[in-house]
């Protein structure tokens, strides 16, 4: 079968799998599913929780989006024991606080929103974004060496961490790593796109 990735492209999950497929230029089908695209008994069928994404290739159906990017990593992305540290603390750390605050400011209508639950989720974020900033300082990359899935993991938020308009601190390394990570076409073409569609009305 064609190498397939169910998932919406406005999902930041399944948008680290796309990047990654743009990274080593694997050719691959993807079905709009989840969110508006529905198709839930589908994805049920492939993965208990009847979450986005799922990959399929060769007979293997994996689900979790950085096992999906593991995965691929074997077909030209670095990927070792540090880069797999700074994944777990994405999932961990850095991506709970950053969903609140998109929640916030994004899926919810302005009447909707808490100032209490955006002050916690902006103070845990920016405090993410600290530790992100001093490891930085140290190494251009966060596996110490070379762009890796610790990037894909940690840096497809960074697009929007940025745009949307919420109490950010200043993380100049961060910015710098940013900017570094938006120069790669595959991260244009993946990462930095329009979310409107998950926009409160």
């Amino acid at each position: 079968m064609t190498p397939t990735l169910w998932g919406r492209a406005s999902s930041v999950n399944v948008q680290k799998v796309m990047w990654a497929l743009a990274e080593i230029g694997l050719e691959h089908e993807r079905i709009d599913a989840a969110g508006k695209y529905g198709r839930v008994d589908e994805l049920r069928a492939l993965n208990p929780n009847a979450r986005v994404p799922i990959w399929q290739e060769d007979g293997l159906t994996l689900w979790e989006s950085h096992a999906i990017v593991r995965h691929l990593a074997a077909r030209g992305i670095a990927h070792d024991p540090v880069a797999d540290q700074w994944m777990e603390w994405t999932t961990s750390t850095l991506q709970p606080s950053f969903i609140a605050i998109f929640w916030q400011m994004v899926r919810m209508r302005p009447e909707e929103r808490s100032a209490e639950v955006l002050a916690k989720q902006s103070e845990a974020l920016n405090a993410a974004l600290g530790i992100l900033d001093d490891r930085l300082e140290q190494s251009p990359w966060l596996n110490g060496s070379a762009f890796s899935t610790a990037e894909i993991a940690a840096g497809s938020l960074m697009y929007r961490i940025h745009d949307i308009d919420w109490p950010k601190g200043d993380f100049p390394r961060v910015s710098d790593w940013y900017a570094r990570l938006a120069e790669r076409p595959g991260y244009r073409a993946t990462v930095m796109t329009s979310y409107e569609e998950l926009r409160a009305n």
